[in-house]
């Protein structure tokens, strides 16, 4: 009678997952280490309903290093990915 499961079969199938996860394990890793420098951008921006400016903070160092004056009730940012360019969305509309 022909087994099934050999200990020499077993261990071939042990060594394919192994290569499989690993695989999956360095694609995780390189994601991983390619999206970080997503994570660690230099500045980040905050709108102040009440005043009606955007702050500019240093995240190295969590100081404000610049207050812009924008439109009446900023709603939100959007930062173009080379830092150049912020847009404020507000609640009047206007372009500044």
């Amino acid at each position: 009678m022909k087994k099934l499961f050999s200990p020499q079969r077993f261990r071939r199938v042990l060594r394919g997952r192994a290569r499989w996860q690993t695989g999956w394990a360095l694609a995780a890793l390189v994601l991983l280490l390619y999206s970080a420098g997503a994570l660690a951008q230099p500045f980040a921006y905050v709108t102040n309903v009440i005043s009606n400016n955007v702050s500019v903070i240093n995240t190295n160092t969590n100081s404000v290093v610049a207050i812009v004056p924008v439109e009446f009730y900023p709603q939100g940012v959007a930062i173009t990915p080379n830092g150049d360019f912020a847009y404020v969305v507000n609640f009047s509309g206007n372009v500044r």
